[in-house]
């Protein structure tokens, strides 16, 4: 199982679409519940980890039957606006995946992290990088990238603020990179990355400062400067062959390509929870008379997470379905409206097994915490609280909200 910390970011939801496509079984880890709204589109919420790599026994658990790690914590590569993260995090993370038996790891970086970069997300990402450069007895591997094109685009083209954009230094040479073709093409050569090396990647073209200004449309003065980072001056650029060599492939997707394709509004905020999946495997498709208003991904959500319950509770999840017929809302439990949706607390709810008998009878009950964006779903235990699994699961916050109350555990 491919783990993906940082997978909140652009870099992480990139590499775990990637895996994703490619069948491999991933685990995407992030610090809070407002990081893992940016997956709600790309694999089941149930999925999801938290973890802090300031506290080491939430990355134990996170990272806990996990086979390879790739880390996308550099600031750069998580995006602009991450949370800071303090220098040593992504050392952490590696030696705890190297404790745990977890082999390649991964370490996503950027050219062009410098002690004396004037913009702080670099400087940031000059300090992580160093971190794991100097642990030597780690068998990491680090890819560095010359640039993305939304950071070419956010920074220096189409500031999605609509504010002035940097200017484009007199020194500047890049070789922008679609951060989904680094993803495929990591999660392709996973399983032969040479170890304790740092491989550098970059984009199919090689610019320079006055192409690139040939570039940023006309516009009126703007008296203010974006908020979007600019890229640190200097020769960054990557040549097409050291990339094919470093991934085993040549990038096709150019910049041009990125400034058609990708509307300017793009990857901005939250993304809301309005694509439809594939109804889950254990649900049978069937009208649910006490939840009229149970939205299809909210539905999906609602089964995958029953069918979890019913694992940690010792049940064989193959074949396992949710039976519906026979349920009613329970009256001690309000409805909530959550991801464009109701839903409430239910009694008499069957899980049954592929021939049709019942594996399991019971109430289902519900909690949503606003705050933390976080809904839980579970068939209710005889102590009325929180199923441990459920618990573990929780961003710290949200544990802090519980804690003391009926659903946290004795």
């Amino acid at each position: 199982m491919l783990v993906v910390f940082g997978a909140g970011g652009r870099c992480g939801q990139a590499v775990v679409r990637a895996a994703l496509r490619a069948g491999l079984a991933v685990r995407p880890v992030v610090r809070d519940d407002r990081e893992a709204r940016a997956l709600d589109r790309i694999i089941d919420v149930n999925h999801v980890r938290y973890a802090d790599p300031a506290h080491i026994g939430s990355v134990d658990q996170a990272m806990a039957g996990g086979t390879a790690l790739v880390t996308a914590l550099d600031a750069r590569c998580w995006g602009h606006g991450a949370e800071r993260l303090d220098d040593g995090a992504g050392r952490r993370v590696l030696e705890r995946a190297h404790a745990l038996g977890m082999a390649p790891l991964v370490h996503l970086c950027v050219v062009g992290a410098y002690r004396w970069s004037p913009h702080p997300l670099n400087r940031r990402s000059f300090r992580s990088d160093r971190q794991i450069r100097l642990a030597t007895t780690l068998p990491w591997t680090a890819i560095r990238v010359s640039c993305f094109h939304d950071e070419l685009i956010d920074g220096h083209l189409r500031p999605p603020d609509d504010r002035a954009p940097h200017p484009v230094p007199d020194s500047a040479r890049v070789s922008p990179l679609c951060r989904d073709e680094l993803a495929a093409g990591l999660v392709a050569r996973l399983g032969d990355l040479p170890r304790n090396r740092t491989l550098y990647v970059g984009g199919p073209e090689v610019w320079t400062a006055e192409a690139l200004r040939a570039l940023v449309p006309p516009s009126p003065r703007l008296a203010r400067r974006t908020a979007w980072g600019a890229l640190p001056p200097g020769d960054l650029s990557v040549s097409p062959e050291t990339t094919r060599v470093s991934l085993g492939r040549r990038p096709e997707i150019t910049l041009q390509h990125a400034l058609l394709s990708r509307p300017v509004e793009a990857t901005r905020g939250p993304i809301p929870m309005g694509s439809p999946l594939p109804a889950h495997p254990s649900d049978a498709g069937a009208p649910i008379l006490a939840l009229p208003g149970l939205v299809p991904p909210l539905r999906r959500a609602v089964h995958a997470a029953l069918l979890r319950d019913l694992e940690a509770a010792g049940h064989a999840p193959a074949g396992l379905w949710i039976d519906w017929s026979r349920a009613r809302p329970d009256p001690r439990q309000r409805p909530i409206t959550v991801y464009d949706g109701v839903i409430q607390g239910v009694l008499d709810v069957t899980a049954r097994r592929a021939d049709g008998s019942a594996a399991h009878v019971g109430a289902v009950s519900v909690h949503w915490d606003a705050l933390g964006d976080v809904l839980l779903v579970w068939f209710g235990r005889p102590d009325g609280r929180l199923p441990p699994h459920l618990w573990a699961s929780l961003d710290l916050g949200v544990q802090r909200r519980l804690r003391g109350g009926p659903l946290a555990p004795a």
